[in-house]
C-alpha cells in the first residue's frame, strides 16, 4: 500500500468515525432516556399502589407503563395550551387518581336501583336518567383531565362540558345534551351511571345545575358561557371542566346539607362518588 492509499484510507476511516460517533451517542442517550423515564414510570406506579389507587393484583406494571404514556401526553398538551397551570406531573397524576376508577366500599356504595335486563346498558343502550344524576366514563379524556364527568340537569337531559373533544372551542364550553345524545357521544367506552337516593334533593340539585350553568331561566336558550380550565380554584365556577362543574353542583346546590366533603385542588371524574359524605353516598344504578 503506498502514501496516498494510505492516506486516502486515513480520511475515510476518519470521515465515517464522524459519521457514526453522533450515532452512537444519540442511542447511548435515548437509552439513557428511557431507562429514566422507565424508572420514573416505575416510581409513579409503585406510589399509586401504596396511595391504594392501583390494584396491582388487576394492573401490572407493564400495562400501567402503557397508560401513563397517554396521562403523560394528555399533562403535557394541557400545560403547552394553558389549560393547566401551576401543578406538577406527579401531583396532577394523584389528583386523577392514576388514572384508575376507585374501588368502592360496598356498605356505602350500593347498588339503589337495577334496571331490568332489557334496559340495562350495553353500549348505546342506556338507563333512564333522572335530574341530578351523575354520569362518568372512560370513552374520552379532554387536555387536563382522565375521564369524563356530566351530571343530568333535567330527567333524560345531561349537562357537561366536553373541553377540546371533536375541535370544540374551549370558550363558552359548557352544552346541555339529550342522554340519548350523550350516551351514543360516549358508547366507545363504558358510562356508569350515579344516582343519590334523596330524589327530591337530587332534583334540587339537577335544577340548580341547569339555572346557574346552563340557562338562568331554566329555558332551552343557553345564556350561561363557561370557559374550559382546569385549576386548582375548586369553588369559583368563571371557568370550569367536567368533574368541578358536577362538584360544584353538588356543593352549592345542596344548601347547608351536610352533602359533600370538602376537597381541594382538582377533582377527577372518577373520584366524584367518593366526594360525598356516606350518608348522602350515591349507587350505580347500571
Amino acid at each position: 500500500m503506498d502514501k496516498f492509499q494510505k492516506k486516502f484510507l486515513g480520511m475515510t476511516l476518519s470521515l465515517l468515525l464522524l459519521i457514526i460517533s453522533p450515532i452512537i451517542v444519540n442511542a447511548e442517550n435515548s437509552q439513557e432516556v428511557n431507562t429514566e423515564n422507565s424508572q420514573k414510570t416505575n416510581v409513579l406506579y409503585q406510589k399509586g399502589i401504596e396511595s391504594g389507587s392501583i390494584d396491582s393484583s388487576e394492573v401490572s406494571e407493564s400495562s400501567w407503563e402503557n397508560q401513563e404514556k397517554g396521562y403523560r401526553e394528555n399533562y403535557d398538551t394541557a400545560i403547552k395550551e394553558g389549560i393547566l397551570e401551576d401543578i406538577s406531573y406527579e401531583k396532577w397524576l394523584e389528583s386523577n387518581n392514576y388514572g384508575q376508577f376507585p374501588k368502592m366500599d360496598p356498605e356505602v356504595f350500593d347498588t339503589i336501583v337495577i334496571p331490568p335486563a332489557s334496559t340495562r346498558q350495553k353500549r348505546s343502550a342506556k338507563p333512564y336518567i333522572q335530574s341530578g344524576d351523575i354520569l362518568i366514563t372512560n370513552a374520552t379524556s379532554s387536555s387536563g383531565i382522565i375521564g369524563h364527568a356530566g351530571i343530568a340537569n333535567g330527567n333524560e337531559y345531561v349537562l357537561d362540558m366536553p373541553g377540546g373533544r371533536n375541535g370544540r372551542s374551549m370558550t363558552d364550553n359548557n352544552r346541555q345534551s339529550s342522554a340519548s345524545a350523550w350516551f351514543n357521544d360516549y358508547k366507545s367506552g363504558w358510562i356508569y351511571v350515579y344516582r343519590i337516593k334523596n330524589t327530591s334533593l337530587a332534583k334540587q340539585v339537577g335544577s340548580y345545575a341547569d339555572r346557574h350553568y346552563y340557562s338562568t331561566n331554566g329555558g332551552k336558550q343557553k345564556n350561561v358561557h363557561i370557559n374550559y380550565k382546569v385549576s386548582s380554584d375548586l369553588y369559583n365556577m368563571k371557568t370550569a371542566y367536567c368533574s368541578k362543574l358536577v362538584y360544584c353542583a353538588y356543593w352549592y346546590g345542596t344548601g347547608s346539607l351536610p352533602v359533600m366533603n370538602k376537597k381541594d385542588g382538582i377533582v377527577d371524574p372518577y373520584g366524584l362518588p367518593l366526594c360525598f359524605k356516606s350518608a348522602y353516598a350515591p349507587g350505580r344504578i347500571n
